[in-house]
């Protein structure tokens, strides 16, 4: 579990978790939204069990959930968040690009999905939107 230095002091900001087994793309995702004023990233989590402690205990606006983890994957993680937290906006982050992998991510709760490829251009808009 990994939290961010910068404490949420301002209510606008918006609280975020990055939730990803690449550490690698955990990192950029970390990178791209630091630059971002209005975001204050307060965790990361390496699998889908980690998520659910921490957005459990953090409370943040938004998750970033991958779906392929170990212990428990992010489609389940998404559907336990959504039943407990439903107000919590879940953007789906992934390399699955079938329609099923959407499908599913939209009956388990999740609010947006992007691939993995977009992430540069769209993700930004979409959290900033929520």
């Amino acid at each position: 579990m990994a939290t961010d230095d910068r404490t949420r002091l301002d209510s606008t900001l918006i609280a975020t978790l990055i939730v990803d087994d690449d550490l690698t793309f955990r990192k950029t995702v970390r990178q791209l939204l630091e630059r971002v004023p209005e975001v204050s990233i307060v965790g990361e989590a390496a699998d889908g069990e980690e998520a659910l402690r921490l957005a459990q205990a953090l409370r943040p606006d938004v998750v970033l959930m991958d779906i392929t983890m170990p212990r428990l994957d992010g489609l389940e993680a998404t559907r336990r968040i959504k039943a407990e937290q439903p107000d919590m906006k879940v953007i789906v982050l992934t390399v699955h690009q079938e329609e099923a992998y959407r499908k599913t991510a939209c009956e388990y709760g999740a609010d947006a999905f992007l691939t993995k490829k977009t992430v540069g251009s769209r993700l930004i808009p979409m959290i900033i939107g929520s």
